[in-house]
């Protein structure tokens, strides 16, 4: 069985991740495996012992002009958002699905596995290459009729489609339009004789939809019916980086009165600044991943007084700090808030990006989620956290959960599929 996986998401390795130990359970069950993402190179050094052969993933390299802020925020529907991520420029689409393409060629996998490729699950349905959709609830979009928009779950949320203004009703049918012109254009470029006059026919042909979080953690859950995806729950947490012992011993030999708090915030944080000089007036021992000390993100005026704060800049053994930690401060990326919440680790929730703060207003009200969005809320609700106490004990939490029932589960599926006249109906 040969088997690709791919990814067209280009903001760090956070979708590969969470499939290490997928890719490992595959491998021992005798699979080959490829994984094709944007920087190939990247994730060989960081993920040196994955079993897999890596394979770069073509991604269009330019935007629109016009947006210049991050595309979610100014997109109602997928196409929308795909036209403001460069999916709508023919010449990229084309050079992008052409390389695809030779991939496929070339590997002749059995089978695609794809979270947040719209590309390589377009060459793969023009392809009839047998293909699995698989991601957070956010890149899973419900399945809609032909002449309406793919809406983000924040469109669903409010205004609702049926109250937008005429002129995003416009901008939206717009992008619908422009999206379908440059697929068609590129498939026609590669000389397939496929043609598609919806987006939504790309989210349809998967065999399987896997939506990798339990229902609570799903941004689509309860707004509309359509949705043909399955509830896998979390991938394992794997134990990478940096052991705490080689980084973090201050913040391991804390005093018995300090906090541990562990920090996970993106450079691109709002507000940085101010959440980092609130913890160094505390009382509480930081470690912060991600976030070097020197990062011109951070004001000079304490990078060499942080002498209660602990910086991981390659990141550390995150189920370890999990097992160590009083409260974990997250933007709100799905997996490892996930696997705090499992924990019942108090959370303090800082959104970066739409799908964060969509999760951020799903959990809330949920005990020991405590939501930041603007930057005088920061100190109250980190001291609310701090009250609501770590349940269960920290000494009972597990350190390491390098594999898990949801990868068993995966395997599970896909050998039904391989045992069942799927392949041989797509093929």
């Amino acid at each position: 069985m040969k088997i690709l996986f791919a990814t067209e998401a280009n903001e760090g390795l956070g979708h590969l991740a969470p499939w290490l130990g997928f890719f490992e359970t595959a491998a021992q069950v005798g699979w080959q495996l490829h994984v094709a993402c944007p920087d190939a190179t990247a994730a060989q050094a960081r993920f040196a012992n994955a079993d897999v052969s890596w394979q770069r993933a073509c991604i269009p390299a330019d935007r629109p002009a016009q947006h210049t802020t991050h595309p979610r925020t100014v997109a109602h529907c997928w196409e929308e958002l795909l036209v403001n991520l460069g999916y709508g420029l023919a010449p990229a689409v084309h050079a992008c699905l052409a390389q695809w393409q030779s991939l496929l060629y070339r590997l002749k996998p059995d089978l695609l596995i794809a979270d947040y490729a719209p590309l390589a699950m377009l060459a793969a349905k023009a392809l009839r290459i047998p293909l699995v959709q698989a991601g957070g609830g956010y890149c899973v979009p419900p399945i809609t009729p032909s002449a309406e928009p793919i809406w983000l779950p924040q469109t669903l949320l409010y205004p609702k489609p049926s109250a937008l203004p005429a002129s995003s009703i416009q901008a939206a049918k717009q992008a619908q339009q422009t999206l379908l012109l440059a697929w068609n254009a590129a498939l026609q470029s590669v000389g397939s004789s496929h043609h598609i006059i919806h987006a939504s026919e790309i989210f349809a042909y998967p065999l399987q939809r896997w939506v990798m979080s339990d229902l609570a953690l799903d941004h689509y859950a309860g707004l509309q019916p359509e949705r043909g995806a399955v509830h896998m729950g979390l991938l394992a947490l794997k134990p990478l980086g940096q052991t705490l012992a080689q980084v973090a011993s201050q913040w391991l030999g804390a005093q018995a009165d300090q906090k541990r708090v562990l920090c996970y915030l993106k450079p691109s944080t709002p507000n940085l600044n101010h959440i980092v000089q609130a913890l160094r007036a505390s009382e509480h021992s930081v470690l912060f991943l991600g976030l070097d000390a020197q990062s011109p993100k951070l004001s000079s005026s304490f990078k060499n007084k942080a002498s209660k704060l602990v910086f991981a800049s390659q990141g550390v053994d995150l189920p370890s700090a999990f097992a160590q930690c009083d409260v974990f401060i997250t933007n709100g990326g799905l997996h490892s808030l996930g696997h705090a919440l499992a924990r019942q680790i108090p959370c303090v929730l800082i959104p970066e990006q739409m799908e964060q703060a969509l999760l951020a207003a799903r959990l809330m009200g949920r005990n020991g989620v405590h939501l930041v969005f603007q930057p005088h809320e920061f100190t109250a609700q980190l001291r609310q956290a701090l009250a609501t106490g770590t349940t269960p004990a920290r000494s009972a939490r597990c350190e390491s959960t390098g594999r898990s029932s949801t990868e068993d589960a995966l395997i599970a599926r896909l050998k039904l599929i391989i045992g069942s006249e799927q392949l041989a109906s797509v093929a």
